[in-house]
């Protein structure tokens, strides 16, 4: 079922490029969800709380399986922050193994925004590499093809947070942004994930505007990718709020959309949250078979 919002077809803006990019998109079905993807051609944080919960005979698991899939990003939350922060243009290295050291046909890593990788399984476990090339807020999600099913990292998604090289940068040419998201959870960190039927509120504001002569930042609009349902939203001149929910299982996007008016045209501060939607009687956070 497509956004209510109104954006170009298919097209997205790079955060912090010039124009619209037209990109190819593609649905590519993995196990008991659907993502939104884009083929790259051919072709990390810690890993989620741990935690020993193992749903018996769950949807998609087999009675007295317990096949887990693990994902581990080499990177650890700085003094007081629960969300990975790594810096924009820098390599996020990624590992997956599984529990009963199989060999899978393949193995798969969704990025988060809109993109994943996958590699001919040749071992126990496969090291990924990925550069984010946008600010935003993405939740990893790895797969394992064993050939009759297909186990899914459900229970060790890895939140990170792609920041600037610099916040001083925002001062001239882009924006400062102060963004945030709400899955519902009463307690804690809130991060970006949530079963089907649950809603998603992001929220994005310019803290401070251009400094640089004949750079004027624009309104901000928050759109979301096919499937993703708008339930409502607000916006001012700084400020853009909205709130979704999904009907289905998958990998979706969510993305604040900033256009900078300039000398010579228009530039894009952008930011995008990434939000994966389990099925329901799938636990997150928690070890589940696939």
């Amino acid at each position: 079922m497509p956004s209510t919002s109104v954006r170009p077809p298919d097209t997205i803006v790079p955060a912090r490029g010039v124009g619209p990019t037209i990109l190819l998109v593609m649905l590519v079905v993995i196990g008991l969800a659907v993502y939104v993807a884009i083929d790259e051609g051919s072709s990390p944080s810690s890993s989620g709380p741990p935690s020993s919960c193992v749903p018996p005979g769950g949807p998609g698991c087999p009675t007295g399986s317990n096949v887990t899939l693990q994902v581990f990003v080499p990177y650890q939350p700085g003094l007081g922050q629960s969300i990975v922060s790594v810096t924009e243009g820098l390599p996020v290295p990624v590992s997956l193994s599984l529990s009963s050291a199989q060999v899978p046909g393949n193995w798969t890593v969704f990025w988060g925004d809109g993109t994943y990788t996958t590699q001919l399984g040749t071992g126990t476990s496969a090291e990924f590499v990925h550069t984010y090339t946008g600010l935003g807020l993405f939740a990893i999600l790895g797969a394992a093809n064993l050939g009759n099913r297909t186990v899914l990292s459900t229970g060790d998604l890895v939140p990170i947070e792609i920041v600037p090289v610099s916040p001083s940068e925002s001062s001239g040419e882009f924006p400062l942004l102060f963004t945030n998201l709400s899955n519902g959870s009463s307690g804690g960190v809130n991060y970006p994930w949530v079963h089907v039927a649950g809603t998603v509120t992001v929220s994005a504001q310019y803290s401070a505007l251009p400094t640089d002569t004949g750079y004027l930042a624009q309104p901000p609009t928050i759109f979301g990718s096919a499937g993703a349902d708008r339930q409502w939203g607000s916006a001012t001149a700084v400020s853009a709020t909205a709130a979704y929910s999904f009907d289905s299982p998958g990998m979706y996007v969510l993305e604040m959309v900033g256009p900078v008016l300039n000398p010579t045209g228009t530039i894009y501060q952008n930011y995008t949250w990434s939000v994966y939607v389990a099925p329901i009687g799938i636990p997150l956070e928690c070890n589940a078979c696939g």
